[in-house]
């Protein structure tokens, strides 16, 4: 048997390693286990990296958002390789109702607490040359469209957050946290109902490790490990892919300014205003008025899950197959021309048996895979056409077209796939027993559980996990905030 943790952390993408920050400032012992030698193929790596006030409405959710990003900027004042920068964002709006709820939550955030600016086609265009289109005025006699900056909404780059040696693991290695890298987790056993009974955690090569508890932050492989998880709460959970493009603007198209330390703020179409909660809850009539009035002119979209979101995206070193070049976190980020846009969602059930497969779903259904769909690609380009400069004639020129202008250049498409349960997070207390079955334990009995199950956040762990991995860890070890072993 090796050291004795106070936690082990299964999973090293950011619901995970969010757990063992929050572990480390508590003084408490940590040890991460990550199957991947350099951790940067979970979900948590494949996103935009976006925090953005839109994910903001009052209630928890809300709350922990505002936490998370207060975290981030803390762990990068200590960290310098950790990738934050407060690029701002532009939520679009791309139809007339769409600029009325735009001026309807604009009104109301201030109260709220966010920091938003209203702006017309100028004025956004002044922030982002890169945009193109999408805020001209409606003719007719209809409004002009508006867009609403927010100045302190931030990027985080995911490659370089979840690198070995880099990001959020360089700051908690020296913080103490310990890393098994490359080291798949194959058991978790127990010593039945109590708490201080500990956990021992075994590895696929073999060695062996104990911990008080056990924290399975493993995204959608959760079934791996406890698959009674997923068949307790199979009902409530869908697994969602989401697919992305990275994308090279042509000459001219306006590429990062050169005065400026950061590069163009991120850009959010009026789809985006379907999807995210914020609005919705600032401006209940109006979005209601949006999502009614507009649903034909979306629906197309609607029916692949597609919304845009255009990030800038730093030109990063890569070996010659396309991985990080080792270092690719020691210097600046170098901005330039490169985008990264997207994305989509496409849902399917969980499987209930508890076996592990999670293909599932109504009859018929295949299962998710991780081939880029075609169709998806093309949808994502022609929306983003009203917003990028080259990517309408990258889409043109995609369906058969031969454009006069220069287009855009699709540099790559990937997809990745996470857990979502529908009370926006997945958090199971089980205690395993040795030889047995994982037995669960209902919420208010956590306190004697020795593995914690963690997922189901959805497209939102990147925004909220800092704050939940915080409340958790409190919670599990009987801490109040700020307080250590």
């Amino acid at each position: 048997m090796r050291a004795v943790y106070d936690l082990a952390v299964i999973g090293a993408g950011v619901v995970g390693l969010s757990h063992a920050a929050a572990a480390a400032s508590a003084g408490l012992r940590c040890l991460v286990i990550e199957r991947e030698p350099k951790g940067v193929s979970a979900a948590s790596a494949r996103n935009f990296g976006l925090l953005t006030q839109l994910y903001d409405a009052p209630g928890p959710w809300g709350t922990r958002a505002k936490r998370s990003r207060d975290l981030y900027a803390t762990w990068a004042a200590t960290e310098p390789s950790l990738p934050l920068s407060r690029v701002g964002s532009l939520q679009l709006a791309q139809t007339p109702l769409q600029s009325e709820l735009l001026r309807a939550y604009a009104t109301a955030a201030p109260a709220a607490g966010y920091n938003v600016v209203l702006l017309g086609r100028e004025g956004a265009e002044a922030l982002a040359p890169a945009l193109v289109g999408a805020l001209a005025a409606m003719g007719g006699g209809g409004p002009p469209l508006a867009a609403v900056h927010f100045p302190d909404d931030a990027l985080l780059e995911p490659r370089l957050m979840f690198a070995r040696g880099a990001g959020l693991p360089a700051l908690l290695e020296r913080a103490g946290v310990s890393f098994a890298w490359g080291s798949p987790c194959v058991a978790l056993r127990g010593g039945g109902g109590s708490g201080s009974g500990g956990v021992e955690v075994a590895l696929a090569d073999g060695s062996r490790f104990a911990a008080a508890r056990a924290a399975v932050c493993a995204g959608a492989d959760v079934a791996g490990l406890v698959p009674q998880a997923l068949a307790w709460e199979a009902r409530h959970l869908r697994l969602c892919k989401l697919q992305m493009t990275r994308l090279r603007l042509p000459p001219g198209a306006g590429g990062a300014r050169a005065a400026a330390p950061f590069p163009q703020p991120v850009l959010t179409s009026g789809l985006s205003l379907r999807r995210y909660p914020g609005p919705a809850a600032l401006a209940p009539v109006a979005h209601a008025a949006m999502m009614q009035g507009d649903a034909a002119a979306a629906a197309d979209a609607d029916a692949l899950g597609v919304h845009i979101i255009a990030r800038p995206a730093p030109r990063l070193p890569r070996t010659v197959f396309g991985g990080l070049a080792a270092g690719a976190g020691a210097a600046p980020l170098a901005w330039g021309d490169e985008w990264v846009v997207g994305d989509s969602h496409e849902y399917r059930a969980v499987d209930a048996t508890g076996g592990g497969a999670t293909s599932g779903g109504p009859a018929g259904d295949t299962p998710l895979d991780e081939v880029c769909d075609e169709r998806v690609t093309d949808a994502i380009l022609r929306e983003a056409a009203g917003m990028l400069r080259g990517v309408g004639a990258l889409a043109a020129w995609r369906a058969g077209a031969q454009p006069l202008q220069p287009a855009a250049a699709l540099l790559a498409q990937w997809s990745g796939t996470y857990l979502e349960h529908a009370a926006g997070a997945l958090q199971v207390h089980a205690v395993v027993d040795t030889g047995g079955a994982p037995r669960r334990l209902p919420a208010e009995a956590f306190r004697d559980a020795n593995v914690h199950v963690v997922t189901g956040l959805g497209g939102k762990g990147m925004t909220m996990a800092p704050a939940l991995g915080e409340e958790n860890v409190r919670a599990w070890f009987g801490l109040a905030r700020g307080a250590a072993r």
